[in-house]
């Protein structure tokens, strides 16, 4: 090819490009509308303009992500990983992708496959919560009592101010014999809700089997005091 040609052929390369960037911008802008779509659940015309999106460019990872949820949302639950599943495929990298197949996947029980996905999310974030959170359940569910008490002791140092987690850990923690993380996890429950009854009472009882009578006596005097006052 001659110095003419190559200059042709470069100008010829340089209008498709410029072409093929026009088409994919206009493909990009079609993502917002289709998001207050699902938003607002018009499901229907969410998906005709995600087909229509779709149709123009297959391997578009945003336009598969939102395909996927919004045939999750809508009853096709294994389509709508499959088409997650192909987001992660094209675009491994965005965390959120991963997340939402790790969701799509827990509510299926598909415990492992959950799993692998929501450490994957955590992989590429780590201060990310919901995989974290996905992870927890995942593994208590499928009654993994130690992994997942360690994931929601990584879950409350990102979260920190949700009482009914903590009395969860503190729970947990008691079951495994680990009595002083148990007896901490117990005081940053009461710390965050301090009426409540029973993480009182609960933690009393770790005071009595540490031997601690008189601190687990007056913690129970307190915890009666509260459920005769609230009974009046």
């Amino acid at each position: 090819m001659n110095r003419a040609e190559r200059r042709r052929q470069a100008k010829l390369q340089q209008k498709g490009d410029a072409r093929s960037s026009a088409i994919g911008n206009a493909i990009d802008q079609m993502i917002e509308p289709i998001v207050v779509l699902l938003n607002a659940q018009e499901f229907a015309r969410a998906e005709s303009a995600l087909e229509e999106l779709l149709a123009a460019s297959p391997g578009h990872a945003e336009g598969l992500h939102l395909y996927g949820l919004l045939l999750s949302q809508t009853g096709r639950e294994e389509q709508g990983i499959a088409a997650l599943r192909e987001a992660t495929e094209r675009a491994p990298r965005i965390a959120l992708y991963w997340n939402n197949l790790a969701a799509a996947h827990s509510r299926r029980q598909e415990w492992d496959a959950s799993v692998a996905a929501a450490r994957k999310a955590i992989e590429l974030d780590s201060k990310y919560a919901e995989p974290q959170n996905i992870l927890t359940n995942v593994l208590l569910s499928r009654g993994d009592l130690e992994a997942g008490t360690d994931e929601l002791a990584k879950l409350l140092a990102m979260r920190g101010g949700d009482a009914k987690l903590w009395l969860q850990l503190a729970r947990n923690r008691n079951d495994q014999h680990r009595h002083e993380e148990a007896e901490a996890a117990y005081r940053k429950a009461l710390e965050l809700k301090p009426d409540d009854v029973t993480a009182m009472r609960e933690l009393a009882s770790v005071y009595m089997n540490t031997w601690r009578y008189d601190e687990a006596r007056l913690l129970r005097q307190k915890a009666d005091e509260l459920d005769a006052a609230a009974s009046q």
